[in-house]
């Protein structure tokens, strides 16, 4: 089925992100696994809340973190066969 994501930016900082039944900087996390997709862009107000994690380039890093780790399990996996 389609997967959607949804962000709430203020100032350059996510403040909302949810995917699927994922929220916070787990659904960044998830989004950042995804091949591809389409993206619009709605202007408007995220509602209120503080920042995800320390800063976007954060959360980024420690999802491509995650992701190079989980990938390289993967990896490791298919080879032991």
């Amino acid at each position: 089925g389609e997967k959607i994501a949804v962000f709430g930016f203020r100032d350059g900082e996510i403040i909302t992100a949810t995917v699927q039944e994922l929220s916070g900087a787990q659904a960044v996390y998830a989004f950042l696994a995804w091949k591809g997709g389409h993206f619009t862009f709605v202007p408007g107000d995220p509602g209120e809340g503080a920042p995800l994690g320390q800063s976007v380039e954060h959360l980024l890093l420690e999802g491509c973190r995650l992701l190079d780790e989980s990938r390289a399990e993967t990896e490791e996996t298919a080879a032991a066969g």
